[in-house]
Parts: structure tokens; C-alpha cells; sequence
């Protein structure tokens, strides 16, 4: 698992997303199989997880963070949300 960097790394912020990215598409694959089990949901916690070290990393880079990585981040978020009620997971996910 990926962990928080104590201060902005662009370098943190890419691995993160490309793990959470990752992550979402192993969601959708279990969802397109079926496989909504307690699997899943750690796995789209998990998800959520790295979106929250993703969002504590871009807060504390403003004003330099870039704003098409904020908008990735959102869009990224929107889709754990999706998969979230696909899995019929609780609002924020378990943990």
C-alpha cells in the first residue's frame, strides 16, 4: 500500500494515482463478474483510501498542484463513488 509522503512529492502523487487507478479497474472487473463480496468492498476501500492520501497530498501542495491532477483526483473520486453503489457499499466506503 502506498503510504502519505510528509510533504508534496509529485513523484508520490503520480505512484498514488496509478495505484488507485489500478485498484478502480480490478473493482470493475469483479463488479462486471459478480463478485460483490466483502473482497470487493476492501478493495474499494482501499480505493478510497489512496483517493483521501491522494486529496491530503493536493492540499498541501495548493497553490502548486496542477489543475488538471485536481481534476483527475475528482473524477477518480466520482468513480469510487460509482463503484461504491455498484457494490452496494455505505457512502465512504469500508475501511
Amino acid at each position: 500500500m502506498v503510504k502519505p509522503a510528509d510533504s508534496y512529492d509529485q513523484s508520490f502523487v503520480a505512484t498514488t494515482a496509478n495505484e488507485m487507478v489500478k485498484v478502480i479497474a480490478e473493482a470493475e472487473v469483479m463488479i462486471e463478474a459478480g463478485n460483490v463480496g466483502q473482497e470487493l468492498r476492501e478493495l474499494i476501500g482501499h480505493a478510497r483510501d489512496l483517493h483521501d492520501i491522494l486529496l491530503d497530498q493536493l492540499i498541501e501542495a495548493e497553490p502548486d498542484s496542477i489543475e488538471w491532477v485536481r481534476g483527475l483526483c475528482d473524477s477518480l473520486g466520482n468513480h469510487i463513488a460509482n463503484l461504491e453503489k455498484a457494490a452496494k457499499v455505505p457512502p465512504g466506503g469500508v475501511r
